[in-house]
């Protein structure tokens, strides 16, 4: 469908850009974005050449199953029949994905009140996108309401890391990496968002030190190139100071 292609293009202009290490956003969406954010594009020409958003790592194409939508309405109208202040995160997660697919309008009960795998990472890459394109909030709302449903299988909580880096909130991105770093999952570029939190918080001796923690992890082949020019540059940024 249109809809999902324009999904796979966009996508696609972004995932090749932060590859090159490119981060100027798409031209369609220049005039909507801000560029007043702790991390901006624009803040740093380091930044330009490491992008923090390449942290996130993209688990497969976006692609959007006729049924997904419908399941997702479906169960938001479910949720929110219950009032259950418990699954507020739940309910904020599916009004934000739906905002974006801009679809599954029923009122029809699930069948099922489980999220398939392929549904938990739909969610994840709907999240990703809007993190990547700048919005931050709506990012924010997907990635909560995913890590508390996905067990690990996305980078949910790290996405929700970056997120409250985005807005500098330092202390809650702290708590929340240290999380990812601990967790067995995502690792890597948890403790490489860490020395980002670091730099942009002014402690560069706790960047210095965490950044010669990295160097063995990231002498390894399988390693994204990414992770490693991200390394280098943040070690010439600390250097300079």
């Amino acid at each position: 469908m249109a809809f999902d292609r324009d999904l796979n293009n966009k996508e696609q202009i972004i995932d090749e850009n932060l590859s090159r290490g490119v981060t100027s956003r798409p031209s369609t969406e220049a005039a909507v974005l801000k560029t007043n954010s702790a991390l901006s594009y624009a803040h740093l020409d380091l930044l330009a050449k490491a992008p923090v958003a390449a942290l996130l790592p993209r688990i497969e194409a976006l692609n959007v199953p006729v049924h997904a939508p419908i399941f997702f309405q479906a169960r938001l109208n479910q949720l929110l029949s219950g009032h259950s202040s418990e699954l507020q995160h739940e309910v904020g997660m599916l009004r934000q994905v739906l905002t974006w697919l801009g679809r599954g309008g029923t009122t029809e009960i699930p069948t099922a009140t489980f999220y398939t795998t392929a549904d938990l990472i739909l969610i994840y890459e709907v999240g990703r996108l809007y993190y990547l394109l700048g919005y931050f909030a709506a990012a924010e709302r997907i990635f909560l309401g995913l890590s508390q449903l996905d067990h690990g299988l996305t980078a949910s909580r790290l996405g929700l890391g970056l997120c409250k880096l985005e807005n500098s909130l330092y202390d809650d991105a702290l708590h929340i990496l240290r999380e990812v770093c601990t967790s067995g999952h995502y690792q890597l570029p948890g403790k490489c968002a860490l020395v980002a939190l670091f730099v942009n918080a002014g402690e560069l001796s706790r960047a210095k030190s965490l950044l010669l923690e990295l160097a063995p992890e990231l002498e390894s082949q399988a390693v994204p190139g990414l992770l490693r020019k991200f390394w280098e540059i943040f070690s010439l940024r600390c250097e300079g100071r």
